[in-house]
C-alpha cells in the first residue's frame, strides 16, 4: 500500500517526481500507486492529466478497456482548451466502442462534438460514425459477429443516408447467414429488393404550369 507521506501525495508533486516514483515500481505498484494519485485533490493539473494518461494505458495492458475510458475522462477534467477537450472525449468515446458501452461512448462522443467548432463538427460526426464502422468490422473478423451486428443495427437505425443504408443492410443480411439466422437474413434481402424496386421505379411527371415555368426561369 502507497502511504500518504510518499512522494506521490505532495501536493507540490512534479511530473518529474511522479515518473522518478514509477520507475522505482513494479507493473501492479505502478496501478496502485496511479490510483492514489489521482484520488488526491491538490495535485497540479499537468500531473493529473500525465498520471491519468499512464494509468489508461496501464489499464490498456490488462484488458480493462472500460477502466481505461474512466481514466482519460479523470484526464479530460484537466484540458483547458476546446481543441484538446475534443480530442481527449472522441478518444474516450472510442474505448468506450471497443468496451460496448453504447451510452457511454454516446455521452463521450456528444462532449467531443460540444466541443468542436461548428465548421468541424459535420467531419467529426462522420470519424464518429466510422469509428462505429471500423469496430464492427473488427469484431466480425474477430468472430464476435452477434456484437458486430448489433452496431451495425444502430448504424443502420441513425443513418438519413440512403446509400450507406444499403451498405448496412448487405452486412447485416451476410452476418445473419453467417450465424444461421436465416429468417433474418431473408427479410434483410426482401427489404434490398424492395428498396431496389421503389428506386428504379419511374418518377410520376408532375405537369408544369406557367408559375412554374416562369420561376425555374428565375422571371
Amino acid at each position: 500500500m502507497v502511504k500518504r507521506t510518499d512522494v506521490g501525495f505532495n501536493e507540490k508533486i512534479t511530473e518529474a517526481d511522479m515518473r522518478s516514483r514509477l520507475s522505482t515500481l513494479s507493473f501492479e505498484l505502478k496501478i496502485e500507486y496511479l490510483e492514489n494519485l489521482l484520488k488526491q485533490i491538490m495535485i497540479p493539473n499537468d500531473v493529473k492529466y500525465s498520471a491519468a494518461k499512464l494509468l489508461a494505458d496501464l489499464y490498456l495492458q490488462k484488458g480493462w478497456i472500460t477502466s481505461a475510458a474512466k481514466a482519460m475522462e479523470r484526464a479530460a477534467e484537466t484540458v483547458e482548451t476546446y481543441n484538446a477537450r475534443k480530442e481527449v472525449y472522441m478518444n474516450i468515446g472510442m474505448l468506450y466502442v471497443q468496451a460496448m458501452e453504447f451510452v457511454s461512448a454516446g455521452d463521450a462522443f456528444k462532449r467531443a462534438l460540444d466541443a468542436a467548432a461548428p465548421g468541424e463538427r459535420a467531419a467529426l460526426q462522420k470519424n464518429i460514425r466510422s469509428a462505429w464502422l471500423n469496430e464492427a468490422e473488427r469484431m466480425e473478423k474477430g468472430s464476435r459477429r452477434p456484437k458486430a451486428l448489433e452496431i451495425y443495427d444502430r448504424l443502420l437505425r441513425s443513418s438519413n443516408d440512403y446509400m450507406e443504408q444499403d451498405a448496412l443492410m448487405k452486412k447485416m443480411m451476410h452476418l445473419y447467414e453467417k450465424l444461421g439466422r436465416i429468417k433474418d437474413a431473408i427479410g434483410v434481402r426482401e427489404q434490398l429488393q424492395k428498396r431496389e424496386t421503389e428506386k428504379n421505379k419511374p418518377k410520376p411527371v408532375k405537369e408544369a404550369n406557367v408559375d412554374d415555368i416562369l420561376s425555374d426561369l428565375g422571371i
